[in-house]
């Protein structure tokens, strides 16, 4: 009788790992691409990339759909970019689009606002299967959930702010 259960205990536990495993292999990661250090009280930063930057995604905004996540423009928690030129797709239901540089410059400013819980804000690669990067993500949060919808899309869930407080134009 010991020797069954052994044998039910290991197909169990073979069985949950395979589960596990299958699970977790439509989900995407995040891999930092470069971290920009926000220095309070000057409009200066340190960076430290090899690859992308967020001055890059800013500079070439025009080759990207961009979408802020957060209930309102001056309160937002991220900022996806997808890159027009691949056939990779971002998707997300709570994502608002961001269509002039004006628009962007004006999130940036909120998000790069210093606080005494973040000063480090990174910006990531949105990776899904095969390795392949669908897109960027600028935000202090450190865990993004985004799924595998079909082959060439991904769907980024919302990104919601839990803190309340003033913004950087309550400062000027």
């Amino acid at each position: 009788m010991g020797a069954k259960r052994k044998e039910y205990v290991s197909i169990f536990i073979i069985t949950s790992l395979i589960l596990l495993i299958s699970g977790c292999a439509n989900y995407g990661k995040l891999r930092v691409e470069s971290r920009n250090v926000n220095i309070a009280s000057t409009k200066s930063s340190a960076k430290y990339s090899e690859k992308m930057t967020i001055d890059k995604l800013v500079n070439n905004w025009q080759d990207y759909d961009i979408y802020y996540s957060g209930y309102r423009r001056d309160r937002a928690t991220g900022i996806m970019f997808d890159p027009k030129k691949d056939d990779l797709r971002l998707l997300g239901d709570w994502w608002e689009k961001i269509d002039s540089k004006e628009s962007l410059d004006f999130v940036l400013k909120w998000i790069n606002f210093p606080t005494t819980f973040y000063e480090i804000i990174p910006l990531y690669s949105m990776i899904g299967p095969g390795e392949k990067v669908y897109g960027y993500m600028y935000t202090p949060f450190v865990h993004v959930t985004f799924k595998q919808v079909d082959e060439k899309s991904m769907y980024v869930y919302y990104l919601e702010w839990t803190g309340t407080g003033p913004g950087p134009d309550d400062f000027e």
